[in-house]
Parts: C-alpha cells; sequence; structure tokens
C-alpha cells in the first residue's frame, strides 16, 4: 500500500485484529473500511470512545426500520388472506 510506511498511526489489516479502541481518543479519527457486521461494531467501539469515524464501504446502502422491513420483506406471507405458499412452490412436501 503507497505511503504506509509514513503513517504514524495504528494500521489493522482485518476484522480479527480489532482488540477494542483505546478509550478516551477524543480527537483522533478512525477509518473503517466494509459496513458488514464486523464493520459497524468496530465503528460503533470508536465512535463510543470518542474517535471521529468514518465509515467506507464499496456501494450504496438501504436504511429501513424492522417494522417496515418485515412489512416489506414479509408482508402477506403470515397473513390471514396472505400468499398461499402451496400454490405458489413454496412448499414441496409435507410430513
Amino acid at each position: 500500500m503507497t505511503g504506509i510506511n509514513d503513517f504514524k498511526g495504528d494500521v489493522l489489516c482485518h476484522s480479527s485484529e480489532f482488540i477494542g479502541a483505546k478509550p478516551n481518543s477524543q480527537g483522533k479519527k478512525a477509518i473503517v473500511v466494509g459496513c458488514c457486521n464486523s464493520g459497524h461494531d468496530i465503528a460503533q467501539d470508536f465512535f463510543e470512545n470518542g474517535y471521529d469515524v468514518t465509515l467506507v464501504q464499496r456501494s450504496s446502502t438501504y436504511v429501513m426500520s424492522s417494522e417496515a422491513g418485515l412489512q416489506v420483506l414479509l408482508g402477506g406471507l403470515y397473513e390471514e388472506g396472505g400468499v398461499c405458499c402451496a400454490r405458489n412452490g413454496c412448499i414441496d412436501t409435507a410430513s
């Protein structure tokens, strides 16, 4: 990585190396690359310890509430008069 030898801060290459943010680090900056569960957890830990955190990801993220998500993803599936899985091929066999 170009310039890495000139960098004066701490460098981690994978979330498995993260042992926790240094406490009381107001004014320090952290960049977290990746936005899956580990990335979010690590960014939150840095933030809670006073860091100015930047989260970098490859593509956009769609954020919704649990209530809205359940309606969008499962709406009609478990409701009276909802989708009939037997007729739509979701259920092949029953025992």
